[in-house]
C-alpha cells in the first residue's frame, strides 16, 4: 500500500491502544491518515497517541456505552474535523461452556464483542455520512465466529454475531450518498495479549502458543500487524467495490480446525 492512501483521512480505532487496533493505529498513520485511539485505557492510549505525535488523539471510551461513543465521535470532530474510517477492534475473550456461563459473563462479553460493534457502526455510519466523502467501517470477527467450541460459548456467539451485523450494515450504508462500506476480518489465533487469559488456565503462554502453533496449518501464530494489513485494505479505496465481504486471516486453521490445545479443558 502507499504511504498516502489515507491522506486527509481520519480513523477511528476502538481497541486502539493494544494489539491488533494499535497496530491498525500505527499503519493508518504511517499511511498519510489521522487516528483516534478509543480505549478504555485512558492511560495507555495517551501514551500511544503522544508517541504518534499531531497525527492522533486519545479518547476514553467504553464501547457498551452510547453516551461514551457519543463523546468519542464528537471529540473526533472537534480535533480532526470529521470522521471517515471506523474500525470496530475492541473485544475480549471468555473461555466457558454454556452450562457453567454465569449471566453477568454474558453480558460482560456480549456487551463489548456485540453491543459495541453495533454502537461504532450506528455512531461511525452517521458520523462518516456527514463528511460527504464515503468511508469504511471493519468490523473484527474471528475464526470462532465460523466454527464453535464448547468451550467458547459467548465468545463463539458474539463474533458469529458480528459477521451478521456487518452484511446487514453493508446493505444499509451502500444506500447513503456516497455509499460507504462495511466489511469483516477474522482472525485466527493472534499473538496478542488476549491469549492471557487461556494461557494462564492452560500452563502457560509457552505451552499455549506451541499448541495453537501445532494446530495452524502455516505453522505459527498470526501476527496483528497482519491482521491490520487487512483491516487497512478494507478502510481503503483500493477496496472501493468490496463489501459486505469477509476477509480470513488464520494460516489456515479453518481448513481441517483441529483443535488440540484445549484437551487439558
Amino acid at each position: 500500500m502507499s504511504e498516502q492512501d489515507f491522506a486527509g483521512r481520519v480513523a477511528l480505532v476502538t481497541g486502539g491502544a493494544s494489539g491488533i487496533g494499535h497496530a491498525t493505529v500505527e499503519g493508518f498513520v504511517a499511511r498519510g491518515g489521522r487516528a483516534v485511539i478509543a480505549d478504555i485505557n485512558e492511560k495507555l492510549a495517551r501514551e500511544r497517541a503522544a508517541a504518534l505525535g499531531d497525527k492522533a488523539i486519545a479518547v476514553t471510551l467504553d464501547v457498551a456505552s452510547e453516551p461514551a461513543w457519543i463523546a468519542a465521535i464528537e471529540a473526533t470532530k472537534a480535533a480532526f474535523g470529521g470522521l471517515d474510517v471506523v474500525v470496530n477492534a475492541a473485544g475480549i475473550s471468555f473461555t466457558s461452556s454454556v452450562a457453567n456461563t454465569e449471566i453477568e459473563d454474558w453480558h460482560r462479553v456480549v456487551g463489548i464483542n456485540q453491543t459495541g460493534t453495533f454502537l461504532g457502526c450506528k455512531h461511525g455510519l452517521l458520523a462518516i455520512a456527514e463528511t460527504g466523502r464515503g468511508g469504511a467501517i471493519v468490523n473484527i470477527s474471528s475464526v470462532q465466529g465460523i466454527h464453535a467450541h464448547a468451550a467458547s460459548f459467548v465468545y463463539n456467539t458474539t463474533k458469529a454475531a458480528v459477521r451478521m451485523m456487518s452484511k446487514s450494515v453493508a446493505l444499509s450504508a451502500a444506500l447513503f450518498q456516497p455509499p460507504i462500506r462495511c466489511n469483516t476480518v477474522l482472525p485466527g489465533y493472534v499473538d496478542t495479549q488476549i491469549l492471557a487469559p487461556v494461557a494462564d488456565m492452560l500452563g502457560g503462554r509457552e505451552k499455549l502458543i506451541a499448541g495453537m502453533s501445532k494446530d495452524t496449518p502455516m505453522g505459527r501464530l498470526v501476527q496483528a500487524s497482519e491482521i491490520a494489513d487487512a483491516i487497512l485494505y478494507l478502510a481503503s479505496e483500493r477496496a472501493s467495490m468490496v463489501t459486505g465481504a469477509e476477509i480470513v486471516v488464520d494460516g489456515g486453521l479453518t481448513l481441517p480446525m483441529h483443535i488440540t490445545y484445549t484437551d487439558a479443558m
